[in-house]
């Protein structure tokens, strides 16, 4: 059999009162005040706030990204040749914006903003139903101004026209996913 000995603590514990957590409430004669001095039209009645229950205090901004297991920020390193992306999709882009391609198809490598935008050019060269016309890049720069961004500027024929494209990629779970673009 063996028997514990009780250790004494250093310090005796002490309770202490907390002040309280809701403010008082107002006595009957403030009311009255109050909303005497309303009816008189001598000053508006401040905001009275009712009585609220206690709450916890929780972030809803925030509720649906889980830093854990939302997208990733990818680094250069584990990413495939930019230049040869930016190629690609640029091409895949214009087709899809001038109606040959079908813009569901690059929904992976867009953010959705950049897709409604391919979406609603693509539909607007549906309905105009215009001879399809080949496209041609002409020259594209791409420039990496930090690691696992790149932006890349290019002269497209479009329709006919000379025109300039901006893109911005950034690497994103292994891949490179456009996130802004913009045809001039």
């Amino acid at each position: 059999m063996t028997t514990t000995t009780l250790r004494a603590c250093p310090r005796p514990v002490t309770l202490r009162p907390t002040a309280a957590p809701e403010p008082p409430a107002l006595d009957e004669g403030s009311v009255r005040e109050l909303y005497a001095g309303a009816r008189h039209g001598l000053r508006r009645p401040r905001a009275v706030p009712s009585y609220v229950q206690g709450s916890l205090a929780i972030d809803f901004r925030a509720r649906d990204e889980d830093p854990d297991f939302g997208p990733q920020a990818t680094l250069r390193t584990d990413l495939p040749e930019p230049a040869v992306w930016v190629h690609r999709l640029l091409h895949a882009t214009l087709e899809s914006v001038t109606g040959v391609r079908q813009p569901h198809q690059l929904s992976r490598w867009m953010v959705p903003a950049v897709h409604a935008t391919v979406v609603r050019r693509h539909r607007v060269a549906q309905r105009r139903g215009a001879a399809v016309q080949h496209t041609q890049v002409r020259r594209v720069r791409v420039d990496e101004p930090v690691d696992g961004v790149v932006e890349a500027a290019a002269v497209v024929v479009l329709d006919g026209r000379v025109r300039a494209v901006a893109m911005r990629l950034n690497g994103v779970d292994g891949r490179w996913l456009l996130t802004e673009m913009t045809i001039g």
